[in-house]
């Protein structure tokens, strides 16, 4: 939809006093109580306030609540005599907001972000109108939910995720300050946020702050304002952390792991599985490269002792950069939980029974059935949810088959399964196939997204809760205007292709 224009201050506050001045109907209640609203505008708005921003919600709070009056009679038998425009005042408002129906129509994310500045000021005085503003506001908020999920999967600016990456060791420690004392005794098992690896790896950021502040300030070593080269080794480093304690919570969620879930808010990852291996792979190496350099330098290292970090410890992280980049092109086993343990258990167990499903003759139809559910794109989660006990183990067997028997599979057979069994399978699982969204496929941040950000921050938190807040204030930085960085535009536009 097209963004809406609107009247400049100059020009709505003169169409505000004219129809205050010339428009009358003293028999209407509602009428005369919007006249004396609008009327109150034009003296009373302090000088501090957005004047502008809170006119036009006025206008348009009026104009809305005209058309949900004539709204209640559509569903009459005489609806063809009720419309707003029968309603002199609804079309001055509409003529004061420069709406023509055609070329400048009011969208959605302009109404919530007019109506929010126009709320905030009436409930700031205790204006009557508060309540019914305040129910219009949260009905254009509940109309740009997509918009705000969109939001919500965004990469972190530059600016919000280097403020949040050099306040993780300190929020951290504060958290472990206030551990009980059965997390203290835990600790010296190696158990729990003071022992010794989550220290290390709160060390280990720390430090690399540090040589990025270096990198920040080194105009030889910079590669752009729209590529901070820093911005992708934190994002690297964090993310190594991720697996790490993915791979140490077997048994139990990673989400168990405070440390985990602060890595999860700053970076916006769900799970280290849920990123395109392109893009760890960039991340990665950027980070190898900066290490190779470094190790390689008498002056760069240098750095590193003074931190305490000598050669070897140094060449250790290269190392398990250099395994987490195998393990990125290494084949491996169906994931079917995210549980390591099971999920090796339910592998064991599916390899046993291919055989049998093997000698039963339908391993054609199977195999190219699995290939559709792999494919794509369904959760196994949602499958599972959805599923019957006995669809649920047909389901796993078929993603396993596809994994160990796919390349056995007899073409010829296959071709004359499928077209038959094929449309009965995809039919009911295409309301499943839509992938979750993800910032790799919608990186980019432009002046309306920046606008929306900023009504909602400063929306009362009846429209937008103070924890929703805290999500967008660790993803953007509002005090300035940023965008995501190219490297990521570039690999999204790589994926979108």
């Amino acid at each position: 939809m097209t963004k809406y224009l609107a009247p400049d201050l100059g020009s709505l506050t003169e169409s505000i006093r004219q129809i205050t001045e010339t428009y009358k109907e003293p028999d209407n209640i509602h009428r005369t109580q919007q006249l004396e609203l609008l009327q109150s505008l034009l003296t009373n708005i302090p000088a501090e306030e957005n004047r502008h921003e809170i006119m036009l919600g006025s206008l348009i709070f009026v104009r809305d609540s005209i058309q949900a009056e004539y709204d209640q009679y559509y569903l009459s038998r005489f609806s063809y005599f009720y419309a707003p425009t029968g309603s002199r005042l609804f079309l001055l408002a509409e003529t004061a907001l420069a709406m023509d129906g055609k070329n400048n129509t009011l969208d959605d994310q302009s109404r919530f972000i007019y109506l929010s500045t126009f709320f905030n000021y009436l409930e700031k005085n205790k204006h009557g109108f508060s309540a019914a503003a305040e129910a219009m506001t949260k009905q254009a908020r509940n109309n740009l939910n997509g918009k705000i999920k969109q939001l919500c999967f965004r990469e972190p600016t530059v600016g919000a995720f280097r403020n949040n990456f050099r306040q993780l060791p300190g929020k951290y420690q504060e958290h472990c300050a206030n551990d009980s004392a059965v997390y203290r005794i835990l600790s010296y098992l190696g158990i729990g946020g003071r022992s010794a690896r989550r220290q290390e790896a709160l060390r280990c950021i720390e430090i690399l702050d540090k040589r990025c502040r270096a990198l920040e300030a080194n105009a030889e070593e910079k590669e752009g304002d729209d590529e901070p080269r820093d911005y992708f080794l934190r994002r690297a480093f964090l993310l190594k952390t991720m697996q790490e304690i993915e791979n140490e919570y077997s048994f139990r969620s990673p989400e168990n792991s405070y440390l985990y879930r602060e890595i999860k808010r700053i970076t916006n990852i769900e799970h280290s599985s849920k990123l395109s291996n392109n893009l760890k792979e960039a991340d990665f190496a950027k980070l190898y490269t900066l290490i190779c350099d470094d190790l390689n330098s008498k002056e760069k290292m240098e750095f590193w002792k003074k931190c305490d970090v000598n050669y070897k410890d140094l060449r250790k992280i290269k190392n398990d950069i250099i395994n987490l980049l195998k393990e990125l092109n290494e084949p491996k086993d169906v994931m079917l939980t995210s549980n390591k343990t099971l999920n090796t258990l339910i592998n064991k167990f599916m390899d046993r029974i291919t055989v049998t499903i093997a000698q039963s003759g339908v391993i054609f139809a199977i195999v190219e059935m699995a290939n559709f559910l792999a494919s794509s794109g369904i959760s196994l989660n949602v499958m599972l949810t959805i599923a019957t006990p006995q669809n649920a183990a047909i389901i796993m067997g078929s993603v396993w088959v596809l994994n160990q028997c796919r390349s056995s599979a007899n073409s010829f057979l296959t071709g004359m399964c499928i077209p038959v069994i094929a449309p009965l399978v995809q039919a009911p699982l295409k309301m499943f196939s839509k992938k979750p969204p993800s910032f790799e496929k919608n990186p980019t941040l432009d002046d309306n997204d920046r606008a929306l950000i900023k009504a909602l921050h400063n929306a009362s938190d009846t429209i937008f809760s103070a924890q929703e807040k805290l999500q967008l204030a660790m993803l953007f930085n509002l005090d300035k205007p940023e965008s995501v960085p190219v490297h990521l535009r570039s690999i999204a536009n790589g994926l979108n292709g």
